[in-house]
């Protein structure tokens, strides 16, 4: 992976301000009592010695430290300020082991899959599949969301199960129908290469490889996937223009329809609003009356959730096919087509939907070209920065 920083490209970053989750561990040292004063210890010569290790060791840990470099995430103008973790911050050594550690095949049971298999960045790290495939042949329930933009997420996963993205990472390498690894074996394996451990060292000050470890460099690189630059954003700013059907889409997308006006409309700003077209709600969008997949409720737990799958975001939504957490449609037309017409009832159907006629949103085959084309100007190809 080396050179590969040389190749990303450099962009500027806002001055908004940026939300750090406070680790529950951490402490104000300003709040606590000074320490006793100590009564003067006569040295013998090996405690000075002792001594004089141990402060090396600690200037030798904090020089470790203290030559990472710091990779502020860039928040465009108008956009809400990300959420990142106060105890790992970005660092471009740690995005760049995360980023090695991505492709390890290493983290998986006998090395038979890395990430990259459910999470390619052509696909805007999705991987073309219904249901992604584990390394021991085994599908999963649902498709593999892409992954960007994941400083905005709340929750991740599906269903919001996991509240922090290293949790997310490790599940996945753990997980029996994903890549089924022992964290016993994957720290062994991983120990066993020294080049790796001197990576290790250099993000975290002492070489031992564990898990804790691999998913903080994982969620660093995640973290650091964005996507912000596709031909929406240049038309944003003035320096591309809609095609007439993009500017169709785009005033659908945007509107509810009106039948006293006349007024037409997709209303998908409802669930996917401003600039990362997505609320990141739970919501049952009508793809079914009964159930294969609880969703949500199996974690809350509520009769009331039954249904309900984390709203996506539609940045890079035509590259990501099969749509739907189960892969339910193919391509992005039949699924822009289930709105006008394939909404299923039931007790937790999203309500924006619920209030519409039997045929939806009723967008004629035209409006709902236009709708598509306005939809591909929300991709981007490069998403590592």
């Amino acid at each position: 992976m080396a050179g590969i920083w040389d190749a990303l490209r450099t962009r500027q970053t806002s001055s908004v301000a940026v939300t750090v989750r406070p680790h529950p561990s951490r402490h104000l040292l300003s709040t606590a009592k000074p320490p006793p004063a100590l009564p003067s210890l006569k040295r013998s010569p090996q405690k000075t010695l002792l001594l004089a290790l141990l402060g090396a060791t600690g200037l030798s840990l904090l020089a470790a430290t203290a030559t990472l470099t710091p990779a502020p995430l860039a928040v465009p103008p108008g956009w809400p300020a990300p959420t990142l973790p106060a105890d790992n911050p970005l660092t471009r050594e740690g995005i760049e082991l995360g980023k090695l550690l991505f492709a390890d095949k290493r983290l998986s049971a006998r090395h038979r899959q890395n990430c990259i298999n459910c999470h390619r960045e052509p696909l805007a790290f999705s991987d073309g599949q219904v249901f992604s495939t584990g390394a021991d042949g085994i599908q999963g329930l649902r498709s593999s969301p892409p992954i960007f933009n994941q400083a905005w997420h709340p929750s991740f996963g599906w269903d919001g199960i996991r509240p922090r993205l290293r949790d997310q990472a490790l599940a996945a390498i753990t997980n029996e129908i994903e890549m089924h690894a022992a964290p016993a074996t994957v720290e062994a394996d991983l120990n066993k290469d020294e080049t790796l451990r001197a990576r290790f060292a250099t993000v975290f000050s002492s070489p031992e490889i564990t898990m804790e470890r691999i998913g903080l460099a994982l969620e660093q690189f995640m973290l650091s996937i964005s996507a912000y630059e596709s031909k929406y954003d240049r038309v944003l700013r003035g320096d591309a223009a809609f095609t007439p059907d993009e500017q169709l889409g785009h005033d659908l997308f945007h509107a509810l329809p009106d039948h006293a006006s006349g007024r037409r409309g997709a209303g998908c700003f409802q669930c996917h609003p401003g600039p990362l077209f997505s609320d990141f709600a739970f919501r049952n969008n009508g793809l079914d009356r009964v159930f294969a997949d609880n969703g949500r409720s199996d974690v809350t737990k509520l009769p009331d959730d039954l249904g309900k799958f984390k709203t996506p975001s539609l940045r890079n939504v035509a590259i990501t096919a099969p749509y739907m957490h189960n892969g339910r449609f193919g391509t992005l037309e039949l699924a822009v087509a289930h709105y006008s017409g394939g909404i299923r009832h039931s007790a937790t159907l999203a309500p924006e939907l619920a209030a519409l006629p039997a045929n939806g949103y009723a967008l004629t085959t035209e409006e709902q070209s236009a709708l598509v084309a306005f939809l591909k100007t929300l991709t981007e190809t490069s998403l590592t920065r």
